[in-house]
């Protein structure tokens, strides 16, 4: 599972581990593959299950990741 591959915590013991909405801390990760390598531009690590980033918080992040490629 990709969640646990990045070490992504759960919480609430038998309750968490039993579903994933419940237990598992969110996390957002912006992988940047237009170059030769990709690399990770953006992650947000939530500490509870509702502490995750906004859609225009997301989107925000991937303008600003565009135009820095058009500026190159």
């Amino acid at each position: 599972m990709t969640s646990e591959q990045y070490d992504q915590p759960v919480r609430f013991g038998a309750v968490g581990s039993f579903h994933d909405v419940v237990g598992r801390m969110p996390e957002a990760i912006l992988i940047d593959a237009a170059g030769e390598q990709p690399t990770i531009e953006y992650v947000h690590r939530g500490k509870l299950p509702a502490d995750r980033p906004t859609v225009d918080d997301l989107l925000g992040q991937i303008d600003e990741l565009a135009a820095s490629h058009v500026e190159q």
